[in-house]
């Protein structure tokens, strides 16, 4: 209740300096420069982005919960996250691939840390490379912070991998020294044990190749969403800079806010629009655009697949 409480506050504390910031004549004018023609393909890369998303968890949960469940929890987690705080949907995407498959809640969790590691991995990555494409000059040398803060949680999350695939067995030492001290070796063997001896079989090399080409491609499919919703626009922005401006949008989800991350988002994406030289009342203007376009889109597909879900299991005696 505390996080959720310091999150609403700092989302607050941003949409109250954007506002100070807002011309609302500005934005209205801009916005009469608007092309829908852009959002059919804008709304088709979001949901196969999606889906590409569920097709990797399925594979990194080994197959071991059916596709359609995996595509189904994917879609309703996505939108859970725009209402729940603290990324709930993905608590609850654990909930509901737990009730649909015999795959016990610690090892689902497992794969959840995988896969944000994927995730954060490939958005650092993808951020160095168009942040040094843009050839920035040293009068924008503070921009560099957040790689630096990126950059210790990069080392962190690979020295947690190198010990669970390397030095397992010395970890797993260490982990039931702990728990012996505190007089809890039953919750150790029950619960976590058979887990870490899990994580360093499924942290080899070649279980990895896939979805990290999928990750690839889902990435892939969100820079559609984001080409053509700035041709919609009609904002010039470059490749490399639209890559940046997503890796910002993507790492705001990162910091401590309300759902859906409103506030901190648009916050991000004027501060990368401030970076690049160019208008923050457009960058504004896209950010605003951008966050309802993912959160209408999403949510909407995200309530067709509860809705599904909660008729097919009142309905199980029809075989749905």
């Amino acid at each position: 209740m505390k996080r959720f409480i310091f999150g609403l506050f700092v989302s607050l504390t941003f949409v109250v300096i954007l506002a100070y910031k807002f011309d609302i004549a500005e934005f209205v004018k801009m916005w009469d420069k608007v092309n829908p023609v852009y959002l059919v393909p804008a709304v088709i890369g979001q949901l196969m982005g999606i889906a590409i998303f569920s097709v990797r968890w399925y594979y990194l949960v080994d197959k071991k919960v059916k596709l359609k469940h995996s595509i189904s929890s994917s879609y309703i987690g996505y939108a859970a996250n725009n209402v729940l705080p603290a990324r709930g949907g993905d608590l609850f995407r654990m909930y509901y691939c737990r009730n649909e498959s015999n795959e016990k809640l610690l090892s689902l969790l497992s794969k959840l840390f995988i896969e944000k590691v994927i995730d954060f991995l490939f958005v650092i990555f993808t951020g160095v490379v168009s942040f040094s494409i843009l050839q920035f000059t040293r009068d924008q040398e503070g921009s560099y912070a957040i790689f630096t803060v990126s950059g210790f949680i990069v080392l962190s999350l690979t020295l947690s991998l190198y010990l669970l695939r390397y030095k397992n067995r010395m970890l797993r030492r260490i982990i039931i020294w702990f728990f012996l001290k505190i007089h809890r070796t039953y919750f150790y063997r029950r619960n976590l044990g058979s887990h870490i001896l899990d994580m360093e079989e499924f942290l080899k090399i070649k279980n990895f190749v896939f979805p990290i080409f999928l990750t690839l491609v889902m990435w892939l499919m969100y820079c559609i969403a984001y080409y053509y919703s700035i041709a919609m626009l009609q904002i010039d922005m470059s490749l490399a800079e639209m890559v940046f401006i997503i890796f910002l949008g993507s790492m705001s989800f990162a910091v401590p806010s309300a759902p859906s991350a409103i506030g901190v988002y648009h916050a991000s994406i004027v501060s990368g629009f401030m970076i690049l030289k160019k208008s923050s009342q457009v960058g504004l203007m896209f950010a605003t655009y951008m966050h309802l376009f993912i959160f209408t889109t999403v949510s909407i597909s995200g309530l067709v697949f509860y809705v599904y879900w909660v008729y097919r299991r009142r309905h199980k005696f029809m075989g749905i």
